[in-house]
C-alpha cells in the first residue's frame, strides 16, 4: 500500500491582485450506522458567487449561515465530474474553499499540526491556507478550537484532480477518561473539464 504523503498546503498570501469568482463551502459530518464510523459532506460544494469570504466566515462563526437551497454544485452530468466518494469537492473557477467541521460533534482541527494537507506537491495551484477558531482568529497557523480552515484555489490544468487530506482530533471517552482520537481523511477534490490558470 503507498505512503499517504502529507505534503503541505502554501501558507503564502495571494496576488493582491487576485480576486475570486466564487466560494465553495463544504461541510464535514459524520454517522454512526451500527459500528461503523462514515463522513460525508453536506452541503458538499455549496457555491456562492463573489469572493465575499470573511461575510460567510461571519455567518458559520454565528452558526447562522445564508445558505438557499440550490447551489451544491451537481455530479455527473455532461462536462461534470463524477462524485467517487462522498468526502469529494468540486473547483471548477478561481475560488476560495472553505471547510467547516460539523459543530454538533466533538471534532476540531489539530493545534499540533496540519489541519489539512494534500498527497503530492501541487505548488502554488492552491495557496493562503488559513485556520479560523471558535473565537474568530485566524492564523496560518493550526489554532486551538479550530472548525474552520479555507485557502485559495487560484489555477487548475483541465481535468486535474487534487488529492486532499483532512487530519482531526475527535474527543472520546473511554474507561471514563478523555481520550483524542487522532484521524487522517482523505477526499479529492476533482476540477471539471475546464481550466484556469
Amino acid at each position: 500500500m503507498p505512503v499517504n504523503n502529507q505534503v503541505p498546503i502554501p501558507t503564502t498570501d495571494v496576488a493582491p491582485d487576485w480576486k475570486a469568482d466564487e466560494l465553495v463551502y463544504s461541510k464535514i459530518q459524520y454517522r454512526t450506522p451500527g459500528d461503523k464510523l462514515e463522513f460525508f459532506l453536506s452541503p458538499s460544494s455549496y457555491t456562492i458567487d463573489g469572493d465575499n469570504l470573511f461575510g460567510l466566515i461571519t455567518e458559520l462563526l454565528n452558526h447562522n449561515p445564508n445558505l438557499p437551497p440550490g447551489h451544491d454544485k451537481s455530479w455527473g452530468k455532461p462536462g461534470e465530474p463524477k462524485k467517487r466518494t462522498p468526502l469529494d469537492i468540486q473547483v471548477k473557477r478561481y475560488c476560495w474553499v472553505v471547510l467547516e467541521l460539523d459543530r454538533k460533534a466533538k471534532w476540531k482541527f489539530p493545534k499540533a499540526g496540519p489541519g489539512l494537507t494534500t498527497k503530492q506537491d501541487y505548488g502554488d495551484t492552491n495557496l493562503n491556507l488559513r485556520y479560523v477558531n471558535d473565537t474568530g482568529k485566524t492564523s496560518p497557523n493550526p489554532l486551538d478550537d479550530c472548525r474552520i480552515v479555507y485557502f485559495a484555489a487560484v489555477k487548475r490544468a483541465a481535468g486535474a484532480v487534487q488529492q486532499f487530506n483532512f487530519n482531526l482530533e475527535m474527543e472520546q471517552v473511554a474507561d471514563g477518561q478523555p481520550v483524542t482520537l487522532e484521524i487522517m481523511i482523505d477526499p479529492d477534490i476533482p476540477n471539471g473539464n475546464g481550466a484556469f490558470q
